[in-house]
């Protein structure tokens, strides 16, 4: 065995503003160790991480201060510590040593220091005082001064959405302003984070969660195709120690669960890490389908999530959020029928405030006697707006857009669709739609 030595890395972090003695900091150390993909078995790597507070901090490691990194690569890991400023001072330094056994070359190392305002009491545990800095670090993000904030967060309904694009990815300069990553909808309410389908806009929102101390989220897959999965294994918040997510799906005609279809597009030969690897807290739910069934509502405290069967090969889900009066229908993947209204389209949308809807073809496209679209499991914006009419839906969202329609293509089909609809929007990577007042605005700064 070799001998533990220095990795040659030290940090050093200096607090800019002034301290009173008795205040507390919680400073989280993020190591992320990309290397070694070439190696199949999985050892682990122990990073100690050290730090020299010298004559102005108390100092207690809230989790040991060992930080595990596995030697398959891609691998996560964080440490934290509570220190207490034992007098006052206008500029501290802070040292940072790492220290293993096998001199593991590191790729990024992340610093983030949070104040506690409240003053430093000896009597209370540095665990209680950590998990009271979580809470405010997350009330702070909902406040009003944060971008992702709005006036109180128990009452929120927001949908952003992060990849509006169907089937692979597109991008080019030609789709810029919609977006070429594929499916990914976050919505906020009351307080909580769903997620719907893991397409390559999850990791442009698992980017913009980087910051946060402690991530909870629900995620919510309407099938297993690959536009709506392959994020997923680059969704850097999952190999986060510290974050818990909660995934539901139903489970496939074949009998795959949606955890088993997740972990088989990770494994070798198809990915080098496997869904193991992922140091988060990760929970699957099979989902029953059917607005009568009891098992398939999903209760979020006071936020009900209900699905119905779509119309598309090998199944699909279609989703229905409802919180206080306000309900937004999530239908992606599913193809029309030529002959009616699509029975379980219309129970998820009826009296919706948003139906978000798969218009991946326009009516030409899509009955094509060269190049026919009939049977391939998708639909049409005009074909939408029927369903919007029938099922008095306020506001229509075009999405899931067809790879080859660029930002050109996309405004003629916002042109046709608004002389036929008062409220409908093609929805594009940045959007943003406040349930509660059908406003929207672009929150991704271009």
């Amino acid at each position: 065995m070799m001998a533990e030595k220095p990795l040659m890395l030290q940090l050093k972090i200096s607090y800019p503003c002034r301290a009173e003695a008795g205040k507390a900091y919680l400073v989280t150390v993020d190591l992320d160790w990309i290397g070694g993909n070439w190696h199949y078995e999985d050892e682990e790597y122990l990073v100690y991480c050290l730090i020299d507070c010298g004559v102005y901090f108390e100092c207690k490691s809230l989790d040991g201060s060992v930080i595990i990194l596995h030697r398959m690569g891609g691998s996560y890991g964080s440490a934290k510590f509570l220190i207490a400023a034992v007098e006052n001072f206008s500029d501290a330094e802070l040292k940072i040593n790492f220290i293993n056994k096998w001199g593991v070359p590191l790729d990024e190392v992340r610093l983030s220091c949070t104040k506690l305002e409240e003053p430093f009491d000896p009597s209370l545990s540095y665990e209680q005082k950590a998990d009271s800095s979580l809470r405010d670090k997350e009330n702070e993000r909902r406040s009003p001064s944060s971008n992702s904030s709005i006036e109180d967060v128990s009452s929120e309904f927001l949908i952003r959405f992060w990849g509006v694009r169907g089937v692979r990815p597109s991008p080019g300069h030609e789709t810029m302003r919609y977006g070429g990553n594929t499916i990914c909808v976050e919505m906020l309410v009351s307080g909580q984070r769903l997620i719907f389908d893991a397409g390559t806009g999850i990791c442009s929102l698992g980017r913009s969660l980087l910051s946060e101390v402690s991530v909870e989220a629900h995620i919510f897959f309407s099938h297993s195709h690959w536009g709506h999965i392959q994020g997923f294994r680059n969704f850097e918040p999952a190999f986060k120690p510290g974050n818990t997510f909660h995934i539901y799906g139903s489970i496939a005609p074949t009998g795959a669960t949606i955890e088993q279809r997740l972990n088989d597009q990770m494994m070798h030969p198809n990915f080098p890490v496997p869904l193991q690897v992922m140091g988060s807290v990760l929970s699957f739910t099979d989902v029953e389908v059917g607005l009568e069934s009891k098992e398939s509502v999903v209760e979020l405290n006071d936020v009900l999530v209900e699905s119905m069967l779509l119309n598309h090969p090998g199944e699909a889900l279609g989703y229905r959020v409802t919180f206080k009066g306000l309900s937004v229908a999530y239908i992606t993947d599913t193809e029309h029928f030529p002959d009616r209204l699509d029975e379980n389209v219309l129970l998820l949308s009826r009296d919706v405030d948003v139906m978000i809807y798969d218009a991946t073809y326009t009516d030409e496209e899509y009955h094509n006697e060269k190049n026919s679209k009939v049977g391939w499991g998708h639909s049409t914006w005009q074909e939408a707006l029927k369903i919007a009419k029938a099922a008095n839906v306020k506001k229509v969202v075009l999405f899931h857009h067809e790879p080859t329609h660029d930002d050109n293509f996309l405004d003629d089909v916002q042109t046709q669709a608004s002389q036929y609809f008062s409220d409908v929007v093609v929805a594009y990577e940045g959007l943003e739609i406040d349930a509660r007042t059908l406003r929207t605005r672009n929150f991704i700064e271009r």
